[in-house]
């Protein structure tokens, strides 16, 4: 008996022992984990709504200005600044600045929040199917990009979020604990609509993204094997040709000086011959645009799924489990930590936009470093007055 319970006493303790360390294990991973998310965050709002400033500037004081989609790119950098702005409004309660936890400013963030959401997923899939248009029907109206067709694209896509989220203001507020939340009593109505919410502004997005970025990679794709082959039996029939013309250049010479007997014939037959090939060579810079512009804008889009999936795919699981009334008591640790870096991966999402345009766009590229070589010696310029009235 006595060896049976001081066996029992001990296995306690081992497990209590266990316990207590696996708490301050757990602890500590929380502790560590609320201080990278602190300044992760941070670092996402800062570079964020200054790279997407930068961004904004490179398009519109240059040439790139004259290209329809990249207004829409204008249009998703705003709208992801908007997100980063009503971001770093939450980040500041961790500073004890208790700004998104005032009626008001709860309703107000949250609404922001949403709509920019929906707004940056929007204008990325209208931009893939508006690409998608170019690759397969280039000749459609579709596919004619004008800057004022864009603009009102752009115009017609905002009062959608916005009306929609309207529930936000209505439903959300600050609770007994002062916490921004949903109002207990439009509870099971605002899980509705978050599942509509995320429908709209992830799933199906997601769907036409992944749908037309498969079709114009196959495309692209096959176009270039078929320049390929083109290229090559161009190249074999050259090579017939010119040996041909050495075998029989006895032949050839006269009918190449009576050709050229009248001035004005020879004249126009090279005139004709220059023309072909200067329109050749017009249209080859056109056609290498039009994929580099493609090329930005697929890179552009798939960098907006991947970096959304894991968040969303979180989002949904969680949807279901509440339908099903599968929700655990505890969360596990490793949740967790999954759950707060899907987020920081979905909140880069947002603040990345430059270096996007910067490793995708060589257009972009060179437009950013003109645009800083105009600015560096203004600034040192600046920079020497400022000294001298000193």
């Amino acid at each position: 008996m006595n060896s049976n319970g001081s066996t029992t006493t001990v296995q306690q303790l081992m497990m209590e022992n266990m316990s207590t360390v696996y708490d301050d294990l757990e602890a500590r991973v929380l502790s560590t984990l609320r201080q990278v998310n602190f300044w992760y965050l941070f670092v996402v709002i800062t570079v964020g709504i200054f790279g997407n400033m930068l961004a904004v500037m490179t398009i519109v004081r240059s040439r790139l200005m004259k290209i329809s989609s990249n207004h829409y790119l204008i249009a998703l950098t705003c709208s992801d600044s908007v997100f980063l702005l009503s971001l770093f409004l939450i980040w500041l309660s961790k500073l004890n600045v208790a700004v998104y936890h005032r009626d008001g400013f709860c309703q107000l963030v949250l609404f922001c929040l949403n709509c920019s959401s929906w707004l940056s997923s929007w204008y990325t899939m209208i931009l893939t199917v508006e690409r998608y248009f170019v690759v397969f029907f280039p000749l459609s109206r579709a596919a004619a990009c004008s800057i004022g067709r864009t603009r009102r694209i752009i115009c017609l896509a905002l009062p959608f979020p916005v009306l929609f989220n309207i529930w936000i203001i209505v439903a959300t507020g600050v609770n007994e604990t002062g916490a921004c939340n949903m109002i207990e009593s439009y509870y099971y109505a605002g899980m509705v609509l978050n599942w509509i919410d995320t429908v709209m502004s992830f799933v199906i997005p997601a769907i036409v993204i992944t749908a037309c970025n498969i079709a114009i990679c196959y495309k692209v794709y096959s176009r270039a094997n078929a320049f390929a082959e083109l290229k090559g039996s161009k190249s074999t029939t050259t090579g017939k040709n010119t040996r041909c013309s050495a075998a029989g250049s006895g032949l050839e010479l006269p009918l190449m000086r009576r050709h050229g007997g009248g001035g004005g014939g020879g004249g126009g037959g090279y005139s004709g011959g220059g023309g072909s090939s200067s329109s050749g060579h017009a249209g080859r810079p056109a056609g290498s645009q039009e994929r580099k512009i493609t090329q930005s804008l697929v890179t552009l889009s798939c960098v907006f799924v991947a970096l959304n999936v894991p968040s969303y795919s979180l989002r949904l699981r969680d949807y279901v489990l509440v339908a099903t009334g599968q929700i655990p008591q505890n969360q596990p640790l490793s949740e967790i930590i999954l759950e707060n870096v899907f987020n920081l991966i979905y909140y880069t999402n947002f603040s990345i936009n430059f270096f996007v345009y910067c490793l995708s766009s060589e257009n972009f590229r060179s437009a950013a470093w003109q645009l800083w070589n105009e600015w560096l010696p203004a600034f040192r310029l600046r920079k020497r007055a400022a000294a001298i009235a000193l």
